[in-house]
């Protein structure tokens, strides 16, 4: 019953060749749930393969409404009206295509230089020293737990956890 579940089923069945037990599967889902845009997409990608151009361009088209800026379906279009012959159509989607997976690579690497691996690794750390301190705390081994706070502080001064216990500790 699941959509997900089916539309991997259906995607290992187009990977297998398996092209009208693929179809079936992606037919199914989208007229269960028609604002499922993946589904079009693939049910318009197993289309193509079976030469069904028209279809497939609906699928496309119902796709492209769904969700404007998903790259896979600029391309199945760009592929769609190369075949049919209109070049400017195709043309067009294949450029916005390579538009969105250029943004798409630019946001992957910002992501990257955002995420700063010691920074991570140190509050991590930080982490299990305070929750290290807290089972000394419950075994009343107040100085092993100070210790720790103070040495998870210096790891990570922003770790408002750290901050309370030292708090509590002091009171």
């Amino acid at each position: 019953q699941n959509l997900s579940r089916r539309l991997t089923l259906g995607l290992a069945l187009l990977e297998a060749a398996k092209l009208d037990e693929s179809k079936s599967v992606f037919t199914a889902i989208v007229q269960e749930q028609d604002d499922y845009a993946e589904a079009h997409v693939e049910l318009a990608c197993v289309m193509l393969q079976l030469d069904e151009i028209e279809e497939a361009r609906q699928h496309l088209e119902r796709a492209l409404e769904l969700a404007p800026n998903q790259r896979s379906v600029h391309l199945g279009l760009a592929k769609v009206y190369a075949r049919t012959g209109d070049r400017d159509k195709s043309k067009h989607h294949f450029a916005e295509h390579r538009r969105l997976q250029a943004q798409f690579a630019d946001n992957r690497e910002q992501g990257r230089r955002g995420y700063d691996d010691t920074q991570e690794n140190l509050q991590d750390v930080s982490q299990l020293y305070i929750d290290a301190a807290r089972i000394y705390l419950s075994e009343q081994n107040i100085a092993s737990a100070r210790q720790l706070l103070e040495r998870a502080r210096q790891l990570d001064p922003t770790n408002i956890d750290c901050l309370q216990t030292l708090s509590w500790l002091a009171g």
